[in-house]
Formats: structure tokens, C-alpha cells, sequence
């Protein structure tokens, strides 16, 4: 018995089918039986996207979840057309029955796999929501944007001096006319404003 290579596993590989022809009331159906991973990933990944009611709260609605993975299924993994109508699709797919006839037809290895890649896709985004909005992360947060806001040490150099121009130029007189204007538009006194 030979020593199993790369060489040897790619060629195996290369003659191992992919795809797998049948038959269902009359119509010749072409199925891929086996998604690279990477494939999967982005398949599961449309598939929880479409799924999620709320962004802001992160709310996966199991309903959108079915929908979407059996009518991106069908149109992922066969030959199959189907109207651009999610919900038609669907009703399509489940009351022909054909959504049963192409997964049963799918090698049970890939239905485990395509079942776990989207498990574990699930379980990865809700613990990033849970994650991202636990107290330590919103106080961690909170505490990064005002540090943003503080001036540096430069800046606040700048600040002072700029601070200390106008200060030079500044004149009492014009703050005693705006604090009577003030008041005169409060219904004051007003007879006492100057220029």
C-alpha cells in the first residue's frame, strides 16, 4: 500500500465528481455535491445577513432563516431557476416538494458540513453582538472617543497661545454692551445700553 500524498490526495481529488445528475418528475436537475469551504462561508454568510431584522440589536429571525436557506440552496448548489420573489421561490420549492428531493439527493457529509459552517457562523455573530455591546466594551468605548477628543500636548500648546492673543485684544466694554443687549431682550432695563 503506497504512502498517501498531495500529489496523490489532488488527484483523487480531480477524479472524485462533483457534480451528480438526476431525475425529478420529468426534469433532469444538476446538483454540485460538494462547496468548497470558503464558498460555504460566503453562502451561510448571505444567508444570516438576510436573516437579521434589527443591525442595531443584532435580531436573527429563524423564519427569514428557512426562507433563505433553501431558496439559496437551490440556487447556490443546482441548475435549478426560480423566481426572483423570494417567498414565491420558496412556496415553489416547498410545495413541489422539491426542495426535499435535491437535499435528500445531497451527500449526507455536506448536508453535516453546510449545517455546522452555518451553526458556527450563528454562534460566531452572536457572541461578536454579545461582545460589542458588554458593558466593559461600551465603557471601553465611551472612554476611547473622548481620549480622541482631548487635545495632545502640541495641540493644547496651540490652544494656549491662541487663547492668549485673543486675550490681548479682548475689551470689558464689549461684554458689559452684550450682557445690557441680553438683558434688554429679556425685557429689561433698557435704557442703559452703549456703544
Amino acid at each position: 500500500m503506497g504512502k498517501i500524498t498531495v500529489g496523490k490526495l489532488r488527484e483523487l481529488d480531480k477524479n472524485t465528481p462533483k457534480e451528480k445528475n438526476f431525475e425529478y418528475e420529468g426534469f433532469q436537475i444538476k446538483l454540485k455535491t460538494y462547496l468548497p469551504i470558503l464558498d460555504k462561508i460566503s453562502f451561510v454568510s448571505l444567508i444570516y445577513n438576510s436573516a437579521i431584522n434589527d443591525d442595531e440589536y443584532g435580531v436573527l429571525n429563524r423564519n427569514s432563516l428557512e426562507i433563505s436557506f433553501n431558496v439559496k440552496f437551490i440556487e447556490t448548489y443546482t441548475d435549478i431557476k426560480l423566481p426572483e420573489n423570494i417567498i414565491d421561490a420558496y412556496n415553489l420549492l416547498m410545495s413541489t416538494g422539491l426542495f426535499d428531493v435535491v437535499y435528500d439527493n445531497l451527500p449526507l457529509s455536506e448536508q453535516v458540513e453546510l449545517s455546522l459552517v452555518l451553526e458556527n457562523y450563528i454562534e460566531e455573530k452572536q457572541e461578536i453582538y454579545k461582545r460589542e455591546n458588554s458593558v466593559e466594551n461600551i465603557i471601553k468605548n465611551a472612554i476611547d472617543e473622548i481620549m480622541a477628543k482631548i487635545p495632545s500636548g502640541e495641540e493644547l500648546q496651540k490652544l494656549i497661545s491662541e487663547m492668549g492673543k485673543e486675550m490681548k485684544n479682548f475689551d470689558p466694554e464689549k461684554l458689559k454692551f452684550v450682557k445690557n443687549f441680553v438683558e434688554l431682550n429679556r425685557g429689561g432695563n433698557d435704557g442703559d445700553i452703549q456703544n
